[in-house]
């Protein structure tokens, strides 16, 4: 029995990534430059352009932008508005709603221009008071369809990570979120990724391997779940049967009986 294989966590080496003054200005770096996330690259009469990613320089537009060449962990979104954005990176601890907006009201005098890690469920008083604190973007497990309605309408990015419905954030996903907080991440609607930059030798072996499209269910695999109340929990196989799996929920530990085909394999 084969089920397919989505691949919530990848790894991206030798990615280029293009980072430009908003207006002209001058360029401080030169082509086989080695850059760390607070390397400065130029500045204008305003502003000054930091790396944000380890890497190297590629090449260089005289007086606009850096070209680098860098490594990466894509995190996979299941649902996105149709933007690109980046910024620093804000995670909330997958709180209840009560409590996201304490984080919200404690952090707002800095929250303009961050990407901000919500929470397994996003409901549509968090997204609009984030969207008053001019936040960069919104990233969560799932929201009802109106939510996203409202985010989409008003330019505002939201990317989910399992989809619509109060839903999940993956283990997996949220584990390298919390890793990574305070980084700055580049986030694409229209690929559908976050982008978090990393050091070259952060994954070697991980970077190399193939993609699956299937993957057959065995014990120990790892899933994604999407039989409700279930519903964007991850776990592992614990025995297979004719008609699906047992599986044991990484978040609760309890063990559950997933027929096919509502589970999903994790690469």
């Amino acid at each position: 029995m084969y089920i397919p294989c989505i691949q919530k966590v990848s790894y991206r080496n030798n990615i280029l990534i293009e980072r430009s003054l908003n207006s002209r200005g001058i360029i401080t770096v030169a082509s086989g430059t080695e850059l760390k996330p607070y390397t400065e690259l130029g500045q204008t009469s305003s502003a000054i352009l930091l790396s944000g990613v380890w890497g190297t320089v590629e090449d260089v537009v005289d007086e606009y932008s850096v070209l680098i060449k860098s490594s990466f962990v894509d995190l996979h979104l299941a649902v996105a508005t149709i933007a690109y954005t980046e910024g620093e990176l804000i995670v909330f601890p997958n709180p209840s709603d009560l409590i996201q907006r304490q984080y919200l009201d404690k952090y707002a005098y800095s929250l303009g221009g961050k990407i901000i890690y919500t929470g397994n469920n996003l409901t549509l008083n968090i997204a609009e008071l984030a969207r008053s604190y001019k936040v960069a973007g919104i990233l969560a497990g799932g929201c009802v369809r109106s939510t996203f309605e409202y985010a989409r309408d008003n330019n505002l990015f939201l990317g989910l990570f399992t989809g619509f419905g109060n839903c999940r954030t993956p283990d997996t996903v949220f584990d390298v979120l919390n890793d990574v907080a305070t980084r700055r991440v580049f986030v694409s609607g229209e690929e559908r990724f976050v982008r978090v930059p990393v050091p070259e030798l952060f994954f070697p072996d991980k970077s190399q391997e193939e993609s699956e499209i299937f993957k057959e269910v065995i014990d120990g695999l790892r899933v994604f779940v999407l039989q409700t109340p279930y519903f964007g929990s991850t776990g592992h196989v614990i025995s297979v049967g004719k008609l699906g799996a047992v599986v044991k929920l990484s978040s609760t530990g309890e063990i559950v009986e997933v027929p096919m085909p509502n589970m999903l394999a994790l690469g």
